[in-house]
């Protein structure tokens, strides 16, 4: 393994070392290409994109839990590179150019209720809610805040 792949593995398996051995690199980073593509493409107001982005989304209970979690973390990489400026601390490095990016253009209350959402989003799937209607909820709120 290169040493920048093992460390965007301990980045984002938060130091957990069951975590890290655990996760299958390629997919993960697949799935997270696609993720981020999808919370990018979302522009303000793009309810129909928010909409098709939930469908896809809510067909696997684990895949929209692990889609909140992650994007729990680039609301919260968000804030990192909003406020700090720098690299330091974000655990999405591999998508660092577009986090600065986006950090840039957005302001700070919207990314703190993002990644508020996010998690509040997890809880109710957790609780067996609606996957389709939790997750048009959090992506309507980004649209609404983009």
């Amino acid at each position: 393994m290169r040493p920048d792949e093992a460390e965007l593995l301990a980045a984002l398996s938060m130091g957990s070392l069951g975590e890290a051995l655990g996760m299958d690199g390629e997919e993960r980073l697949e799935r997270r290409r696609v993720w981020s593509g999808m919370l990018s493409a979302l522009k303000t107001g793009d309810y129909r994109g928010a909409m098709e982005a939930a469908e896809a989304l809510a067909a696997s209970r684990d895949e929209a839990l692990e889609f909140l979690r992650w994007a729990e973390s680039w609301y919260r990489d968000l804030l990192v590179c909003g406020l700090r400026q720098d690299a330091e601390g974000v655990v999405n490095l591999d998508t660092l150019a577009e986090l600065q990016q986006q950090a840039a253009e957005m302001a700070v209350e919207p990314i703190l209720a993002a990644a508020t959402n996010a998690f509040g989003a997890a809880r109710k799937i957790q609780r067996n809610l609606n996957r389709r209607m939790v997750l048009e909820q959090f992506l309507f709120g980004v649209v609404r805040s983009h």
